[in-house]
C-alpha cells in the first residue's frame, strides 16, 4: 500500500514538520528512503518518502515548504538518522538552510555556487574550449575499423 500525500490539504506547515516525521515513524514508517526540493517558483517543496522496512510496499510522501531564498527546514535527523546526507544535498542545490544541523558541504566546495537548481538560477556558460567535431578541428570519426569488421563495410 502506498499513501501519496500530493495534495494542497496533505501540504505539513513547516512548524509542524518534525511532528509529522515522528509521527509517521511512530506509525511503523522508520525508514526515510529520500527527501529532496522542488522548486515551484514561490517556494521550494521539501519531499521526503518513507516507507516501512518490515513492509517495503507501505510508503508515503510528506511534504513541506520553505521559501526561496532564506527558508530554513527543521533538521530530522533525531528521527531518521539517515537524513543527514538528504538535508545537506537539498539544502547545497536548493539553497535553504537546515536548522540545528550542522552540515559541512557535500557536494559543491564553493558556498557561492549553492542553489544550482533552483530555477531563477542561470546556467553557467559552457567553457570556452572548442567541441571536438568543430568545423576545422578535424574529423572525429573512427579512423580504424572495429574488431571483426571487414575492410570496405561501412554503416552508409
Amino acid at each position: 500500500m502506498t499513501a501519496h500525500i500530493g495534495r494542497d490539504e496533505d501540504l505539513v506547515a513547516t512548524d509542524q514538520w518534525l511532528h509529522a516525521l515522528r509521527q509517521f515513524r511512530d506509525d511503523g514508517l522508520d525508514m526515510l528512503d529520500f527527501l529532496t526540493g522542488v522548486d515551484r517558483g514561490e517556494h521550494i517543496e521539501i519531499v521526503a518518502r518513507l516507507t516501512s522496512s518490515s513492509q517495503p510496499s507501505t510508503s508515503c510522501f510528506a511534504r513541506t515548504t520553505v521559501p526561496v531564498g532564506g527558508g530554513v527546514l527543521p533538521c530530522a535527523c533525531d528521527i531518521y538518522p539517515g537524513a543527514a546526507w538528504h538535508e545537506r544535498e537539498t539544502s547545497e542545490m536548493f539553497a535553504i538552510t537546515i536548522a540545528s544541523g550542522e552540515h559541512p558541504p557535500l557536494l559543491l566546495h564553493d558556498q557561492g555556487q549553492r542553489g544550482a537548481l533552483l530555477k531563477a538560477r542561470l546556467l553557467q556558460r559552457r567553457n570556452e574550449r572548442p567541441w571536438p567535431a568543430d568545423a576545422g578541428q578535424g574529423s572525429n570519426r573512427r579512423t580504424s575499423r572495429p574488431l571483426g569488421v571487414a575492410p570496405g563495410v561501412t554503416n552508409e
